[in-house]
C-alpha cells in the first residue's frame, strides 16, 4: 500500500493529508478530494486518495441518502 511504501521510498516523509470523500448506498466510495496537505509530495495524497477509491469495501446498506466524510491522515517517520 502506498502509505507503507512511500515513507519506506522517502524515510523523511511526513505530515498530514485531509481527504473528504462521499459514502452512498452500499458503501460506494466517491468524489474523494485531497482538502490539505503538509507532506510536501502531492503525488502522495493522490495516491492515498486512489487507494481509498480501490479498496474493496463490504456492502452495507446506509439509510438513505450520501454522507460526507473528512478524515485526516497523519505521517511521521519511524525511529
Amino acid at each position: 500500500m502506498v502509505y507503507e511504501r512511500c515513507p519506506r521510498e522517502n524515510n523523511r516523509l511526513s505530515g498530514e493529508v485531509v481527504i473528504e470523500f462521499d459514502v452512498r448506498y452500499g458503501l460506494v466510495i466517491e468524489d474523494v478530494v485531497i482538502t490539505e496537505s503538509t507532506t510536501g509530495d502531492e503525488d502522495f495524497g493522490e495516491e492515498i486518495g486512489a487507494e481509498l477509491l480501490a479498496f474493496d469495501w463490504p456492502s452495507a446498506p446506509l439509510l438513505g441518502g450520501t454522507i460526507r466524510f473528512s478524515r485526516l491522515f497523519v505521517f511521521a517517520p519511524q525511529r
